[in-house]
């Protein structure tokens, strides 16, 4: 993997034009082509990880603002429940 910042960017853009019904045939085989490369490139496994974690941590962000959204609890009872969710488990730093 020569430079792993542009993969990431190009994952992410490839992805988000994906969803797009207008491009989803021609993005999707592109992103899928990409991540196909990336099996096999060096350091592309190191990378799909990282690919994966972010999608992770964008879901479960996702989630969690849609969940304090459907809440219906004031503005400052939200922004509590959230510095709850992101607080880190107790000694774990």
């Amino acid at each position: 993997m020569h430079n792993p910042e542009l993969a990431n960017f190009l994952h992410w853009y490839l992805l988000l034009e994906r969803r797009d019904p207008r491009h989803t045939a021609h993005f999707g085989g592109v992103h899928d082509a990409f991540l196909h490369r990336l099996h096999g490139a060096p350091g592309g496994q190191q990378l799909l990880a990282s690919l994966r974690r972010q999608e992770a941590l964008l879901a479960s962000l996702s989630n969690a603002a849609q969940a304090l959204k459907a809440s219906g609890e004031s503005r400052p009872k939200r922004i509590a429940r959230l510095r709850a969710m992101l607080e880190p488990p107790r000694g774990e730093i």
